[in-house]
């Protein structure tokens, strides 16, 4: 009784401590009904430095800032881009309109596909998560999972009106109709058949007999195509309130089956497949051929002559037809645009993007929309150094040093070979890299070694200490060089941060000698560390974080602590990342949130609440006033630190795949991926000098960045716009 009643307080403390930070933390919105809007073409190239630029539009205030963002898919083949608001899944096409399942944005029509501004004119809000699209006449069908079906009035399409929602269909996941007979597959229950006759007054029917599962619907003509997680069915609709089987499609099924079909073809995608069949025989239907896709596909749609498949963080693959007997893409559009959906318009491509954003792009210019990176065969095993010159890229084997001046590919100039290299650190001054070995699941304990750089096309070995540990190294604090120790079972690599225990401090003061003169045990449930001036800025697993001055080697002092019980489950999953800036400490979590810490006061650390980012942080840096963090290792969140005690978020910036490290130095951002081959660099994001009157922003551009392409972008609090229409080359 006594451990129920323990059990019991424990748990009402933690939940007043996770109240107390939700009464705290106010969590960014990333989208806002006062939305920001341009209503003039950007240019296509940017004045000069010193020359205004003026956007007119809607939504600005004296907050809103205008920057430049480096444009990773070359977006000069982006005509138009609209803010959804929401997290858009499926577009159906009717003449100058495009009729959009927004997800929890609920339901909106673009008008003007083909103009040079198209626009959002209008919107509704629907219960549930819209997901699929069909029209009937004068009415929208919205499938929208738990909302049920929606009949939506689209006569007017500035003011779309909900005239009936059918409750008795749910989950609604995806809808097509034949005349007045609409079908609602339901997942689990199948599916659902609706007399729609009346659009006020939907009546349900009931299911549709034999048919356990239902996820996907497709309606050709007289023809029902069904997605079950079994197989595939056709079905006969001659008699829309009582469909007739046909057939078994002789391809998989399952919930994540997207289908399209053009006249007596059919094009099925699942399983990361995608496969052709003939149905010029409904009752026989013959598998033609299939081809492996890159990941799954989320939505297919075709033209005259060409099938349009959506990947989603791999992008969009455009397949010309007929494809039979082989399919061969003849497009990639990779763009690093999370595609959720595309319909091709003539020479038009529109794109569904989960991060919110609706995109034009013209065919004809979208050729190689990716951005290359910097060494695309290099294979990380630790993490790079990165100078305004050099590229130091090391493997356990050794350190290629690269030239990175200029715009060309980085030059080799030399290679340092060290044997079991399991980390390489820079001094400040540049001129000498601090390189550790070891390997603890062979049992090799460690060394760290000192190389000179004075001369870094023949770098040398100066001096080198055994250890009885594999060392990580923290910092360089003067003449002293700060390194741990861990008591994990796999070497602290900055791929696997191992559970820290101590502290050591090496005498570097002598370039031929390197000597151990003091240690600090921490303890045995450290997660994470930051040393800067002196200071230690730590991570306990349970949520403690601790300051300890280390000024005196010989004699750190625990100065103060802060408990934080809601980092206690991210310290224990996951890489925990601390940058301290300005008396602020950054702590980034798998929970999708970056603490900040008040250290102003060493002896009494306050918290300041947290950031809600929209995924799990996986990297944390900083320039001067930005703390940019990585989210989910496929894009960065660009933070605004001009007040640091209450930083903004400004949105977010697309990485191609997924990525594992980022620095920033000299004003690009390098990131690269364990995963995969390749190192990237990137300009950072630049501030214009901006005022608003009324409905204008007038910018300038102090000086001109390093080479592009870039995009404009708007922000104000917690409203971002991406503007389309950049492509500019500094010269």
């Amino acid at each position: 009784m006594v451990r129920k009643k323990s059990l019991l307080l424990t748990a009402l403390i933690t939940l007043s401590a996770l109240g107390a930070l939700t009464l705290l933390v106010t969590a960014p919105s990333w989208s806002s009904p006062a939305r920001l809007f341009v209503t003039t073409a950007a240019p296509e190239t940017l004045p000069a430095a010193g020359a205004d630029l003026t956007l007119s539009g809607g939504g600005f205030s004296q907050t809103t800032n205008l920057w430049l963002v480096p444009e990773l898919s070359l977006r000069s083949a982006t005509t138009a881009t609209l803010e959804t608001f929401g997290t858009p899944t499926h577009m159906i096409r009717r003449g100058d309109h495009l009729y959009v399942a927004n997800g929890v944005g609920g339901f909106l029509i673009v008008q003007g596909l083909q103009s040079p501004v198209p626009f959002i004119s209008g919107t509704l809000d629907s219960e549930g998560q819209s997901l699929e699209v069909a029209l009937r006449r004068d009415e929208a069908l919205l499938a929208a999972g738990k909302g049920g079906l929606q009949v939506i009035d689209i006569r007017d399409a500035a003011n779309p009106q909900l005239l009936a929602t059918l409750k008795s269909v749910v989950p609604a996941l995806s809808v097509a109709n034949s005349g007045t007979i609409a079908y609602v597959a339901t997942g689990k229950s199948g599916v659902q058949i609706v007399d729609i006759a009346d659009p006020r007054h939907p009546r349900h029917l009931g299911a549709l007999p034999g048919l356990p599962d239902a996820y996907k619907l497709s309606i050709d003509g007289k023809v029902l195509i069904i997605a079950a997680v079994s197989a595939g069915w056709i079905y006969d609709i001659s008699r829309p309130e009582q469909p007739r089987r046909l057939a078994r499609l002789p391809v998989p099924g399952g919930v994540n089956t997207v289908m399209t079909r053009q006249g007596e073809t059919l094009y099925w995608a699942q399983r990361g497949r995608l496969y052709a069949l003939d149905l010029s025989r409904l009752t026989s239907p013959r598998l033609l051929s299939s081809v492996p896709l890159n990941t799954f596909a989320s939505a297919i749609s075709c033209s005259d002559d060409q099938l349009v498949i959506s990947l989603g963080k791999t992008g969009t693959q455009i397949f010309p037809l007929p494809a039979e007997p082989q399919f061969a893409p003849s497009k990639t559009i990779t763009a690093k645009i999370q595609t959720s959906a595309a319909l091709l318009l003539d020479n038009d491509l529109w794109v569904a993007d989960r991060n919110g954003e609706l995109l034009r792009l013209d065919l004809k210019k979208a050729q190689a929309l990716t951005t290359a990176p910097v060494l695309p065969d290099y294979s990380p095993s630790i993490m790079p150094l990165i100078t305004p010159d050099l590229l130091f890229l090391g493997d356990t084997t050794g350190i290629s040093i690269y030239d990175h001046r200029g715009d060309t590919t980085p030059r080799l100039l030399t290679r340092l070979h060290i044997t079991g290299l399991n980390q390489q650190f820079l001094s400040s001054d540049q001129r000498r890299l601090w390189l550790t070995t070891g390997n603890r699941t062979s049992a090799t304990n460690g060394k760290l070694i000192s190389v000179d750089l004075s001369l870094f096309h023949s770098p040398r070995i100066t001096a080198e200490i055994s250890l009885s540990y594999i060392p990580f190294i923290m910092a360089e604090q003067g003449a002293t060089l700060v390194i741990s120790s861990s008591s994990g079972e796999k070497s602290p690599t900055p791929f696997q941060k191992e559970s820290l225990d101590s502290l050591h401090f090496i005498d570097i003061s002598q370039p031929q000698i390197l000597e151990l003169f003091a240690s600090y045990s921490l303890g045995n449930d450290i997660k994470s560390v930051n040393i800067k001036d002196h200071v230690v800025v730590l991570l306990q697993k349970d949520g403690l974080v601790r300051v300890i001055d280390i000024s005196q080697a010989e004699a750190p002092k625990e100065l103060g602590s802060l408990q934080m019980p809601w980092l206690q489950s991210a310290a224990w999953t996951g890489q925990v990342n601390i940058v301290v800036k300005d008396n602020v400490a950054f702590i980034s979590s798998v929970l999708g949130k970056v603490f900040l810490i008040d250290l102003h006061d060493l002896r009494q650390p306050k918290s300041l609440g947290a950031l809600t980012l929209p995924g799990p942080v996986t990297s944390l840096t900083s320039s001067d006033h930005l703390l940019l963090a990585g989210v989910n290792r496929k894009e960065m969140v660009v933070i605004d630190l001009k007040n640091i005690q209450a930083p903004e978020i400004l949105g977010t910036i697309p990485l191609p795949g997924l990525f594992t490290y980022s620095a920033m130095q000299a004003g690009q951002l390098w990131f690269f991926s364990y995963k995969s081959k390749g190192i990237w660099s990137l300009p950072l994001p630049h501030r214009l000098q901006s005022s608003v009157i009324d409905d204008q922003i007038i910018a300038r551009l102090a000086q001109s960045p390093p080479p592009g392409p870039y995009r404009l972008w708007l922000t104000d609090k917690r409203k971002h716009l991406l503007i389309p229409g950049i492509s500019w080359q500094s010269r």
